[in-house]
């Protein structure tokens, strides 16, 4: 069963890597992760693509604004590797 939800940005799927992906075409976000979107929603701005967004509880499909940090692919790494 494939879980889909209905966000602001388009319908989002829950996809192999574990993580929400748009996969509605209307709204000009296919393809895009949801925890990013809602992010740069939430601030209000665009992340330069060398940026990632981290889950701090390890969850990736908990996209609480709260639980997403912008961290560089180096410092995503470093942190997933200190754990």
């Amino acid at each position: 069963m494939t879980t889909k939800v209905q966000t602001k940005f388009g319908t989002a799927t829950l996809c192999n890597d574990g993580y929400y992906h748009i996969t509605s075409r209307k709204e000009g976000n296919n393809g895009k992760k949801l925890c990013r979107l809602i992010f740069e929603d939430f601030y209000n701005i665009t992340l330069p693509t060398e940026i990632q967004i981290h889950h701090h509880d390890g969850n990736r499909t908990n996209d609480n604004i709260w639980n997403l940090i912008p961290l560089t692919a180096e410092e995503h790494t470093t942190l997933h590797n200190n754990k």
